[in-house]
């Protein structure tokens, strides 16, 4: 009678199927992306069914581009199967085929505990006579060959518990970094240089997902501030410049996915330090009610998942130009505000964009009106400042894409001395209620603005607006 191996490959499409041990499913790939992975079948999921982990390399900055990303044409071989081992190999490519990707991954029961392990060799090239553009990301390796997000680390609106309270890296020569999980894009989370036999950990839970990276290349990581994925990179635009990867080329990767239980994650955790914040711990937190900007990530009592930033954006101008500050010695009610100082023309604001049920806020009503209300101080102002509200109905096209969105905007204020002047702007009855909200204290021109007293109220419902 011949034997059936324990795991196996299942295929569905071209580019997905099911991996099964003992006939039961223990990972899926879809559209070329590793899902609702578990590395013991009586564990929880370390990948959920949300967000996979390709199986291919891309630059993570407008991965959505088939130019930017080998996404496509893609096919699995199945190379190996057997009682403790299952070998597949994934080809891919972007559309027109000047990178192609290739990924050997390996899945690998450890006896005596049915543990899984897998095992990814992920090559990257460019053929001769093919030209491969890589654009700057400051924050990690612009080419990533692994973006992971456990299942539950996020969970969008809040409606699950939350899985994992840190990351950590812990370098082979024995120093680990301890990043807390809070909502500051901060200088823990940018970078996170890796050399073979470096491990970055999610914990602590029961079982906690670790990527050790085995050979290759140094690799650059991020970890995101919203939800808490990291993304495995290489850098190739040293000095922040685009840079042409000319064929013949070729780059590759290598490493091991698995689990450690809580007794390891917490004698890890025990060994570790956390990298002092220092003037970022000063960003202003964004929070219900009227904001006089006393609250920080320094002194905030809001758990770290649950604060989110104040950020900043410079719309146009040169950002050496462009200074933003939550200023400690003016206020309108108090000593604290938010203040724009541009040396040149410049477009620079303040932002809260964590509004709406997808921060754990409740959701906004069908027909309501929103209200956006600031006090403005302004000294050898040549220009113009405003406040306005963005936003997003629900069902109206992605949440990513700013094209989707409405904005609001109040009056004008030209006068370049001006002691605390109220801005307001009401928007009408919003139907279908909007599922994202942004706050937006603007400021065009040069001099300084100071906005304090800022503050979002919901309105009941009004005349509805198609």
């Amino acid at each position: 009678m011949k034997h059936s191996p324990l795991l196996t490959f299942e295929p569905l499409k071209r580019n997905g199927g099911d991996i099964l041990l003992n006939g039961k499913p223990v990972a899926q790939i879809r559209s070329l992306e590793l899902r609702n992975l578990r590395l013991k079948a009586d564990h929880l999921p370390i990948l959920g069914h949300e967000s996979g982990l390709p199986l291919y390399w891309r630059q993570y900055a407008g991965h959505e581009d088939p130019e930017r990303s080998a996404c496509t044409h893609g096919e699995i071989d199945t190379i190996e199967q057997s009682d403790t081992r299952l070998r597949l190999h994934i080809r891919s490519a972007t559309r027109s085929g000047d990178m192609r990707s290739d990924y050997q991954v390996s899945f690998r029961t450890r006896q005596p505990t049915g543990q899984i392990e897998i095992r990814v060799i992920a090559k990257l090239t460019i053929p001769e006579g093919r030209t491969w553009q890589i654009t700057p990301n400051p924050n990690h390796g612009e080419v990533t060959f692994c973006t992971l997000w456990p299942s539950g680390v996020f969970s969008p609106g809040g409606s699950l518990p939350k899985r994992y309270q840190w990351c950590l890296l812990k370098k082979k020569s024995g120093t680990t970094l301890r990043i807390p999980h809070h909502h500051l894009e901060s200088r823990d989370k940018h970078n996170l240089r890796m050399r073979p036999g470096d491990r970055f950990c999610w914990i602590t839970e029961s079982q906690n997902p670790v990527l050790e990276l085995l050979a290759g290349q140094d690799v650059e990581a991020g970890l995101c501030a919203y939800m808490w994925d990291a993304h495995f990179g290489l850098r190739f635009c040293h000095d922040q410049q685009p840079i042409d990867l000319v064929g013949p080329f070729q780059r590759s990767v290598s490493f091991l996915l698995k689990t450690v239980a809580r007794k390891s994650a917490e004698k890890m955790l025990g060994s570790s330090r956390m990298r002092r914040l220092g003037s970022e711990a000063d960003t202003p937190v964004y929070h219900g009610g009227r904001h006089r900007f006393g609250q920080t990530f320094r002194n905030t009592r809001r758990s770290n998942p649950t604060a989110w930033p104040w950020q900043t954006c410079i719309v146009s101008g040169k950002s050496e130009t462009v200074s933003f500050c939550r200023d400690d010695a003016v206020g309108y009610a108090d000593h604290t505000s938010l203040r724009i100082t541009q040396h040149q023309q410049a477009h620079g604001r303040w932002e809260a964009t964590t509004l709406g049920p997808a921060y754990g806020e409740p959701p906004f009503t069908n027909g309501g009106r929103l209200r956006l209300t600031a006090m403005i101080r302004t000294r050898g102002v040549t220009g113009t400042v405003w406040i306005a509200i963005r936003l997003h109905r629900r069902d109206r096209g992605s949440v990513y894409e700013l094209d989707n969105y409405e904005c609001f905007e109040s009056r004008r204020i030209r006068r370049s001395e001006e002691s605390w002047r109220p801005l307001e702007v009401v928007t009408p009855s919003i139907q279908p209620g909007p599922d994202r909200v942004h706050l937006l204290l603007q400021f065009k021109g040069r001099g300084s603005v100071w906005f304090d007293d800022v503050e979002l109220s919901r309105l009941p419902c009004g005349k509805a607006e198609p």
